[in-house]
């Protein structure tokens, strides 16, 4: 029996849930604790439980105060992190510092909630591919683009985000009319399709300019939250885009990678058919978006146990 109480510490002891960056933990009257959050730290302190009615928390988050919180409340701070308490949990003895505990939820107010992993580029109704973080696209002066892509929240299981808009914007320059677009809710573990579309303005500058494709939503607290991806567009002083013949006489619409090669030697577009690839990666997220959901019940419901009996044996509560 021993044995399986000391588990039951060890397990309620590592409990403390990172579900991407949001926090769910619980800390006793007086205790403290660091969480380095997508490279950002905090120091949450629980200054002192209140066996009052309703009960009351107070907390200290990187020196900032937050009195007098009661079951359920939260607080949005400065830099937009959210502390919600979840349950606060008193020793009925009534003994100071004897094993009032609370347990929360901590949402950092830097992190990105919202993920674009992939978007497909439709140009001019005639060339169309697909790019990811980081990629480059070339394009012209009056260019058409439509953007279509799946805006996640994998990773976490915590909040939902409303009104989600989706919109493309570049660093101080101004050479996209990309109007956004509502795309709709997003739930926690789930992901949502959306489409926006615009062109490339006819007084755009020449050059190569930082840009992202943004999903904007406001979460389950009231306050905005972001994601993006970031890419490269690459303007030149030309028409725009038709089809190309690359010096074999090919016209560039290949379907192989293999063929890639050719096109970007004579400086077209490759569009390699990804319509397959492309179903097949929506049902893996599908089967992914599941099986986060069992796994994540199936940790509440066990966390929330073990903390019940963790406070029976251990906190006398």
């Amino acid at each position: 029996m021993k044995i399986w109480l000391y588990l039951l510490v060890f397990i309620v002891m590592a409990s403390s849930v990172f579900a991407g960056t949001i926090v769910t933990d619980t800390l006793g009257e007086g205790e403290t604790k660091n969480y380095n959050l997508d490279g950002n730290s905090y120091q949450i302190t629980i200054m002192i439980i209140e066996d009052v009615s309703p009960a009351t928390v107070t907390f200290n988050i990187n020196g900032k105060i937050i009195p007098q919180m009661i079951d359920g409340e939260f607080q949005v701070m400065e830099d937009t992190s959210v502390v919600k308490v979840k349950d606060i949990i008193l020793n009925e003895a009534g003994e100071a510092g004897s094993g009032d505990v609370v347990n929360f939820m901590f949402v950092p107010g830097k992190s990105e909630f919202m993920k674009i992993d992939f978007v497909h580029v439709d140009i001019n109704n005639f060339k169309d591919f697909w790019f990811q973080q980081g990629d480059e696209l070339n394009l012209n002066k009056g260019d058409a683009l439509n953007f279509s892509t799946e805006v996640n929240s994998f990773g976490q299981n915590s909040l939902s985000f409303h009104n989600v808009k989706l919109y493309a914007d570049c660093e101080n320059t101004d050479i996209l009319d990309v109007p956004p677009n509502n795309i709709g809710d997003l739930p926690p573990q789930d992901f949502i399709e959306g489409t926006v579309s615009g062109i490339v303005k006819g007084n755009a500058d020449i050059g190569t300019f930082p840009c992202a494709l943004i999903a904007e939503g406001v979460d389950d607290f009231g306050v905005t939250r972001y994601g993006k991806m970031n890419f490269g567009i690459i303007i030149s002083d030309g028409p725009g885009i038709g089809p190309e013949v690359c010096e074999d006489g090919l016209d560039n619409d290949f379907d192989s990678a293999a063929d890639c090669a050719d096109v970007l030697d004579c400086g077209g577009f490759c569009i390699v058919k990804l319509q397959d690839e492309n179903k097949e990666l929506k049902q893996e997220m599908r089967e992914l978006k599941e099986q986060n959901k069992q796994f994540g019940n199936a940790l509440s419901a066990l966390t929330g146990k073990i903390e019940k009996l963790w406070c029976a044996f251990f906190r006398n509560c």
